[in-house]
C-alpha cells in the first residue's frame, strides 16, 4: 500500500504539509522536527521525527486518527484538513512503518501505523534512546517517529542538507502567513518565512531592510461575482455554493477570494543572492494561490492575464481563497496537487479589466504590462561596471523630455573616478621607492627563466597564412607551452578562442587579477550596452579551496581539475559556502545548495582535442 501512496505522486515536501497541516489544526504554535540517519542492518537510513505542542489527540482517538476518514468527516472551513485521510497517506508514502505518540491527561499513548488492530498503550517516548535527546518536554502534543524514509521519496535530493534546505525554502514559503505568529524548527533552525510578495517584515529571509515591492491594489471577489460566471455553466454548483454559506454561516456581502497585487521594485531585489525560486524572472511571476492562510500552489500563469514573459517579471499576485469554493480551484488530495478551472481567469480577468480600466489596453495582459511599463523603472547596467562595482543607473522607462531631464541631471552629478593598478599611476617619488635589480641579479634572473623554459612542455601548431599583397601564402608554426601560471591560463584562453572561436562560450571583456575575480566576460554574440555579463575566474590548478565569491560566475577556466579533488573530495570552498562537484554531458561543474552552477573549462582537454596532439617534452 505504501508503493501504492509514492505512485500517486507525493513528495517528501507534500508528506511533511500534512503533518504541519494537522499540528496547526490541533493547536498548535510550535513544531519540531528533526532528521537523522540510523544503522537498520548495517546500512545508514534516514529518520524522521516530528514534535508539536497542539492539543494532542485522546488515547480512545488515536487509531482512528490515522485510518481513512476518521470520525471527523465535516468540513471545518477555518482548518486545512478536508478529505480525512492525507495523513495515513503520507505516513504510508513516507515510510512502511511509523511509531505515534500522543499525550493524555499526562500520559503518554502510542500506536502504530499500519495499524495493527490493538488498542493504544500507554508507552513513554521519552524512554526511546533514538529520540530522547532531541524531544522537547510538553504537557500537550503528539509525536510522529518514521524510520527508514523510503529511498523513493527520498530521491530528489542528494543528502541531509539539501533536504534540510529545500523544506526550510518550501515551509518558509507555503506557511508564510502561520509563520508570523508561529514557529517551525527543523534540526533545531527556525524557518523563517519567505514572501514572495516581497512585503517587508521584520521575519522575513532575504530582503533588505527597504520595502521591495510597492502595492498595485486589491480586489475582492464575492460570491455575486462567481454566481455571475457559473449561472450558464452550472447552476447546481452555484447551488451547492449558496447553501454553503449559509451552513459555515459566511455572510454574502463577505468575500470569498481576495486578490494582492505588487509590483516588485527590482532596483531593491537582491536577486544575484536570492536562491533560484525567488529569483526576479519569469519562472517566479505570476499569482500565489493560498487555500486560506496555506499556499497551494505559486507562480500560475494565466494565458489572458499574464502570460510567461519578461514583461510580466515585476508582477506578483496573491489570491486567497475560502475552502468553501475547493471546487473551483480543483483541491486534490494532500492540498498537494490543484488544477485551477476556468471560471477564475474569467472572474479575475472581469475583475482587473474594471481595476485597470483608465489603463490602455484591451486585454488585461496588455492593460498589467503597460500598467507596469508606466509606473515602472527599468535597471539599465554597463557591463563592466555590473560586476566590478555593483553600481546601476536606475532609467525613467518613458521616452522623450523626462529622460532627457533625466540624463541632465546626471550630467550635472560628479564623475566617479576609477583606479587602475599600474605603475603608470605612480610618481615619480613612488617609483623610487621600488629596489632595482642590481646588472648581476638581473642576469641570474634571466638565466633561470630560460633553463625553466628548456624544460617546459609544449605542442607546436604549425599554420598558414596568407599575403594579400602579395597574393602569396607562408608556412608558419607556433609553440605553445603549458602554463605554469595563472597569468599563462589567460594567453592560452585566447588563443584558443582565436583558433576555434566557438569552442569557448564567451568573450573576455576584462582582465584584471589584482580585483576579485580575474575576467568579466559575455556569452557569444551577446549584445554590449545592456547585456548581462559575468565573472570568469582563472586557475593553473583548481583545488579543493577558492578565497573568492562565485555569486557572480558562471565559468571557471583552469588548465586542469586537481586529480585528487576531482576523484576525492568533490566539494569546492568557497567564500560564500560550498559547492559540489558534479560532470555531465558537458563536462564538469560545481553547484552550490541554492542552484547556483558554475562551469568548469579545462584547457588542457579542450587544447589536446583541438589540436589532435599531446604535449611533448624539451622546448629548442
Amino acid at each position: 500500500m505504501s508503493e501504492g501512496y509514492r505512485n500517486l505522486g507525493f513528495k517528501v515536501k507534500d508528506c511533511i504539509s500534512e503533518l504541519i497541516d494537522n499540528s496547526f489544526d490541533q493547536g498548535a504554535d510550535e513544531i519540531h522536527m528533526w532528521f537523522f540517519e540510523e544503522e537498520f542492518a548495517g546500512v545508514n537510513r534516514v529518520s524522521f521525527l516530528f514534535q508539536d505542542n497542539g492539543q494532542g489527540v485522546s488515547s480512545r482517538k488515536l487509531n482512528n486518527f490515522i485510518e481513512f476518514r476518521n470520525d471527523s468527516s465535516t468540513l471545518d472551513i477555518k482548518k486545512n484538513g478536508k478529505f480525512h485521510w492525507g495523513l495515513a497517506a503520507s505516513l504510508g508514502a513516507l515510510s512502511d512503518y511509523a511509531e505515534i505518540y500522543s499525550i493524555d491527561s499526562g500520559t503518554w499513548y502510542h500506536t502504530q501505523y499500519p495499524y495493527d488492530g490493538t488498542s493504544p498503550k500507554m508507552k513513554d517516548p521519552f524512554a526511546i534512546e533514538q529520540i530522547k535527546y532531541r524531544l522537547k518536554s510538553s504537557s500537550t502534543g503528539i509525536i510522529f517517529y518514521i524510520q527508514r524514509i523510503s529511498k523513493v521519496i527520498l530521491a530528489e535530493v542528494n543528502d541531509l542538507e539539501q533536504l534540510k534546505d529545500m523544506l526550510k525554502y518550501y515551509i518558509g514559503e507555503t506557511y508564510r502567513r502561520d509563520l508570523i505568529d508561529k514557529s517551525i524548527f527543523i534540526n533545531g533552525e527556525v524557518i523563517h518565512l519567505i514572501d514572495p510578495l516581497m512585503r517587508n517584515n521584520n521575519r522575513l529571509l532575504f530582503y533588505s531592510d527597504d520595502e521591495c515591492s510597492v502595492s498595485l491594489g486589491t480586489i475582492n471577489i464575492f460570491f455575486e461575482d462567481v454566481k455571475t460566471n457559473l449561472q450558464v455553466q452550472d447552476s447546481i454548483l452555484v447551488s451547492d455554493f449558496y447553501k454553503r454559506h449559509l451552513y459555515y454561516k459566511v455572510e454574502f456581502n463577505e468575500p470569498i477570494m481576495e486578490l494582492t497585487m505588487v509590483r516588485l521594485e527590482v532596483n531593491k531585489v537582491k536577486n544575484r543572492t536570492l536562491p533560484g525560486f525567488m529569483k526576479v524572472n519569469e519562472e517566479n511571476s505570476g499569482f500565489y494561490i493560498l487555500r486560506n492562510r496555506r499556499q497551494v500552489d505559486r507562480a500560475v500563469k494565466f494565458k489572458n492575464i499574464n502570460k510567461m514573459h519578461n514583461d510580466y517579471n515585476q508582477f506578483r499576485a496573491e489570491l486567497k481563497f475560502n475552502p468553501i469554493y475547493d471546487e473551483l480551484f480543483g483541491v486534490q488530495v494532500n492540498k498537494s496537487k490543484i488544477e485551477i478551472k476556468s471560471v477564475i481567469e474569467q472572474i479575475l480577468y472581469q475583475k482587473m479589466i474594471e481595476y485597470f480600466g483608465e489603463i490602455s489596453g484591451r486585454t488585461v495582459a496588455s492593460k498589467v504590462r503597460t500598467f507596469l511599463k508606466e509606473r515602472s523603472l527599468v535597471i539599465k547596467t554597463d557591463p563592466l561596471s555590473l560586476v566590478s562595482t555593483n553600481s546601476t543607473e536606475i532609467v525613467p522607462q518613458n521616452k522623450g523630455k523626462r529622460e532627457q531631464d533625466w540624463r541632465n541631471q546626471k550630467s550635472d552629478e560628479p564623475k566617479k573616478e576609477h583606479t587602475y593598478y599600474d605603475f603608470n599611476d605612480l610618481d615619480e617619488e613612488e617609483l623610487k621607492k621600488i629596489p632595482e635589480y642590481t646588472e648581476d641579479e638581473h642576469r641570474a634572473n634571466f638565466n633561470a627563466r630560460v633553463k625553466n623554459i628548456k624544460s617546459r612542455e609544449f605542442i607546436r601548431f604549425f599554420y598558414s597564412l596568407e599575403i594579400e599583397d602579395i597574393d602569396h601564402r607562408i608556412k608558419c608554426f607556433l609553440n605553445i607551452i603549458k602554463p605554469s601560471l595563472e597569468g599563462e591560463v589567460f594567453g592560452l584562453l585566447q588563443m584558443i578562442k582565436i583558433l576555434s572561436p566557438t569552442s569557448i562560450p564567451f568573450e573576455i571583456l576584462d582582465y584584471n587579477d589584482r580585483l576579485g575575480l580575474d575576467c568579466v566576460a559575455r556569452h557569444n554574440n551577446a549584445g554590449l550596452v545592456g547585456e548581462y555579463c559575468f565573472y570568469v575566474e582563472l586557475k593553473k590548478e583548481l583545488k579543493r579551496t577558492m578565497n573568492h565569491r562565485l555569486t557572480l560566475a558562471k565559468y571557471i577556466v583552469c588548465w586542469r581539475v586537481q586529480e585528487h579533488f576531482k576523484t576525492n573530495v568533490k566539494v569546492l570552498s568557497a567564500l560564500d559556502g560550498n559547492y559540489n562537484l558534479d560532470s555531465d554531458a558537458s563536462g564538469f561543474f560545481v553547484i552550490n545548495k541554492l542552484g547556483h552552477l558554475v562551469r568548469i573549462i579545462e584547457l588542457e582537454d579542450t587544447f589536446t582535442k583541438l589540436l589532435k596532439r599531446d604535449f611533448a617534452q624539451g622546448l629548442n
